[in-house]
């Protein structure tokens, strides 16, 4: 199995993120003012917005505080604060948040991302899937366990790919994706966004997880 790596959890990114190491203990930078805070649906879509926006200088690796939870304008949020371990930037990401909590590994809601685009989602879910063994019977137990989270994201992502198809149409529209970088990469697999396809892909990954949970399952 390819490593695990990387994928996305509900906790604090110094553990969620890849290479992302705990607060040292140096002084921060002044930061730049802040921009309007981001409208999340999760914590787990905070850190997956996180994972994919790394230091302009190339670098993943920051040294992330603990978030900190507030009221901003009268909803919750979640800021994140870190020094890029490359180049010393301070880096910041402030995000609204439901009230009501979405349960991991979901990324939000009935509602499509308002942050990340369906290509990112569908980048992800194909990553998570590759990582997993096709046959949980010949893993240890650990490594098992370890498959079946990623498996729960891949199943996560390719889920918030679908909401971006409107109720009676068969594919995410073209007009979802909203930069020359999205464009671009429907355009070169359009298919990957047909709704049959997803739905197809997501029951192969449904009776695969639960492959996975007889695996795990107590004798």
């Amino acid at each position: 199995m390819a490593s695990q790596q990387g994928f996305v959890s509900d906790t604090a990114p110094s553990t969620a993120l890849p290479h992302v190491r705990p607060t040292s203990s140096l002084p921060r930078a002044v930061r730049p003012p802040r921009a309007k805070p981001l409208p999340a649906r999760s914590r787990v879509e905070c850190l997956l917005y996180i994972e994919l926006h790394p230091c302009p200088c190339g670098q993943a690796d920051v040294d992330w505080a603990r978030p900190r939870e507030s009221r901003i304008d009268g909803r919750r949020a979640a800021t994140f604060d870190g020094d890029c371990h490359g180049c010393g930037t301070s880096r910041g990401f402030q995000f609204h948040l439901p009230d009501e909590p979405v349960a991991p590994p979901a990324f939000g809601g009935a509602e499509p991302s308002r942050i990340i685009g369906p290509h990112e989602f569908l980048a992800l879910g194909r990553r998570a899937e590759a990582a997993v063994a096709g046959d949980p019977a010949r893993l240890p137990i650990a490594s098992a366990e370890a498959a079946l989270h990623v498996l729960t994201v891949a199943i996560a992502a390719h889920e918030e790919v679908v909401k971006f198809i409107p109720p009676d149409g068969p594919a995410v529209p073209r007009e979802a994706f909203t930069s020359d970088a999205a464009r671009s990469a429907f355009d070169h697999a359009p298919d990957g966004y047909d709704r049959a396809a997803l739905t197809a892909r997501l029951a192969d990954y449904r009776t695969l997880e639960r492959a996975y949970r007889r695996r795990l399952a107590p004798h």
